[in-house]
């Protein structure tokens, strides 16, 4: 790749940099080959590519202050990632793999993040009374599913069976067209909001008869060739336990501005860690992040600063 500017020239004002200002590579039959790049920029042009080349597998890199106001990155790959006359090619590079995919599952409406957070939400953050309202509108389905009775209240024209479960939420006293009378002292009468909340979702349930939602999964999946048996155990720090995305890039070291970023709403849980060992050859790792909304604490742990529900 041809200069694109002078050592000495001072910084010029257009195009982004860095610049790659230099290419070598050298064999030695006793320890193998080595190909030494060099670039110039501004001091954030060689530290992104920095980040770049040490994910890239870069044995070591080196920055260093040029005084023209231009910064000078050296990096060495103890590989020949040149061939032929003037081509570059990369060959022999060791894996460092970087995947954002994404997978659907199906589960059950009350297993469903989405409805504990936003009982959550309408009850200020109180974890209990969340969970003892999805336990109602739990119970107002079983009901309704649980009563096929055909009878019609002949003021409202709605079914019995459903003025009955929906008293188990809001309360109140009914009389039905055979004169048996119903009291119900329902649940959180004071909260308007979390009410409203609540039979919304049970008539979602039992009326439009959705028991299971699809949620989307982030899965990042790393591959990498070990240097050494200490990279391999280190790998394996946090496995099984629940990450931050924050934390995870940490881990990683992902650069802040890449081809793609953690979604920060998402928590992590480390899969263990594979690990293929061929004698004589290269010992590559593999594993994975599975992200979701919020794990539980009552079946995981986090790693770090991750907050699981209760």
């Amino acid at each position: 790749m041809a200069n694109a500017y002078p050592s000495n020239q001072t910084r010029i004002g257009v195009g982004p940099g860095p610049y790659l200002v230099g290419q070598k590579v050298e064999t030695n039959s006793a320890t193998g080959n080595k190909s030494t790049w060099t670039y110039e920029g501004s001091i954030a042009e060689v530290q992104s590519q920095r980040e770049t080349d040490l994910l890239n597998g870069a044995a070591t890199t080196e920055i260093a202050e040029k005084g023209d106001g231009n910064y000078r990155l050296t990096t060495v790959w103890n590989y020949d990632l040149i061939t032929g006359s003037g081509s570059s090619a990369i060959v022999d590079l060791p894996a460092n793999v970087h995947d954002l995919q994404a997978s659907m599952e199906t589960v059950s409406v009350y297993n469903s993040v989405q409805f504990y957070q936003s009982l959550l939400a309408a009850f200020g953050g109180s974890d209990s009374s969340a969970k003892n309202a999805q336990a109602a509108v739990h119970a107002a389905v079983d009901y309704f599913n649980g009563h096929t009775d055909p009878m019609i209240d002949p003021s409202s024209n709605r079914p019995v069976r459903l003025i009955l479960s929906e008293m188990i939420i809001t309360g109140g006293t009914y009389t039905d067209p055979l004169g048996t009378t119903f009291t119900d002292n329902g649940c959180y009468p004071s909260n308007a909001t979390a009410q409203a909340l609540m039979l919304s979702l049970f008539r979602n349930i039992a009326l439009m008869g959705i028991e299971t939602v699809p949620e989307w999964n982030s899965i990042y999946r790393r591959s990498i060739t070990a240097a050494s048996p200490l990279q391999v155990q280190a790998s394996r720090v946090g496995e099984g336990q629940i990450w931050t995305s924050a934390e995870v890039a940490a881990f990683e070291n992902l650069p802040a501005f890449w081809w793609f970023t953690l979604p920060s709403v998402l928590q992590w849980m480390k899969s263990p860690v594979e690990v293929n060992m061929v004698a004589g050859g290269k010992t590559r790792i593999d594993y994975h992040y599975i992200g979701f909304k919020q794990a539980s604490g009552l079946f995981y742990t986090a790693y770090g600063a991750a907050t699981l529900l209760p």
